[in-house]
């Protein structure tokens, strides 16, 4: 059935991305270098429409009485894609490799902890758009066809009357493998996990150039 051959080589491509404490063929730099031409998957429609998506948003006051120097050292940060422990997962970019930071159309492979430091499996995003207002600095990034997910995500701090605010924002829906329990209770809570440690992430970030 072409469902069927579908899912299973959708199964197949899952598993070729996983790896074992870290152990790949590939290197980060080869794999971004191989798949430079991937662009975005996301379609906003497909996403919204699927009953499986996922939205979440959170929100986190780091400073309240926050200088334009540490806004802008904190949005350095965030360009620099620096939102995740490595416990949750080591990232190298296209903008990483050139020693700068990012803009619109640069990729972002993520080697994704499935157990901490000893079961990983990969994915590559890539820079959609830039946000660098007054006020506002981050980035929305979106999902490749090099993914478990097709999704979006917004990241940005807002500097406003002296507050420093933190907002992360996700949709996303799972390839169909992840949509089978228990397949989706382990993918949901590690997305979750995730989300929870890039806002610990960048609150830490903030206290250590606040000291």
């Amino acid at each position: 059935r072409p469902g069927f051959f579908v899912f299973l080589m959708n199964l197949i491509h899952i598993f070729s991305r996983v790896s074992i404490c870290g152990l790949r063929f590939i290197s980060p730099e080869k794999y971004l270098a191989k798949y430079a031409h991937l662009v975005s998957n996301y379609n906003d429609d497909r996403v919204a429409n699927n009953p499986g998506m996922n939205h979440d948003r959170y929100e986190s006051v780091l400073h309240t009485n926050c200088s334009t120097e540490l806004f802008d050292t904190i949005a350095e940060e965030i360009w620099k894609f620096n939102l995740f422990p490595r416990s949750v997962m080591v990232v190298s970019s296209t903008f990483g490799l050139q020693n700068r930071l990012m803009r619109a159309g640069d990729l972002i492979y993520e080697n994704i902890h499935v157990i901490p430091f000893l079961v990983q499996t990969c994915g590559i995003n890539i820079i959609h758009e830039m946000i660098d207002n007054s006020d506002k600095k981050g980035f929305i990034c979106h999902s490749t066809t090099f993914h478990d997910e097709e999704g979006s995500m917004e990241c940005y701090v807002e500097h406003k009357e002296g507050q420093l605010t933190f907002v992360l924002e996700t949709v996303s829906v799972f390839s169909p493998f992840f949509l089978i329990p228990p397949g989706k209770w382990i993918s949901r809570y590690l997305q979750r996990r995730a989300h929870f440690k890039c806002v610990q992430h960048i609150q830490n970030i903030v206290k250590s150039k606040t000291k």
